[in-house]
């Protein structure tokens, strides 16, 4: 969706202001939906699972920059859960 939106930007021409406030949106919905995971074991397959290029979760969140994602509650969660090697 994130790479939808820069080759809309980009092809058309419009503002950056815009394409962040779509990009800040979504996000948004994006924690709104992993709020429904309480258990971090939930997560580790979703996070952990590759596409068809080989990338995980965390590439793309990198990659587009979609660190407010990691501020959710199942996140600190999940990530302390991987700290602690599980």
């Amino acid at each position: 969706m994130f790479k939808l939106i820069d080759d809309i930007q980009h092809e058309f021409n419009y503002s950056s202001f815009s394409s962040a406030t779509m990009k800040s949106h979504i996000t948004d919905h994006i924690v709104k939906i992993l709020e429904i995971y309480k258990e971090p074991e939930e997560m580790i397959p979703l996070m952990e699972r590759l596409d068809i290029d080989g990338k995980d979760s965390f590439w793309y969140l990198e990659k587009y920059e979609m660190f407010k994602i990691l501020d959710s509650k199942i996140m600190d969660k999940f990530i302390n859960e991987k700290w602690r090697g599980r």
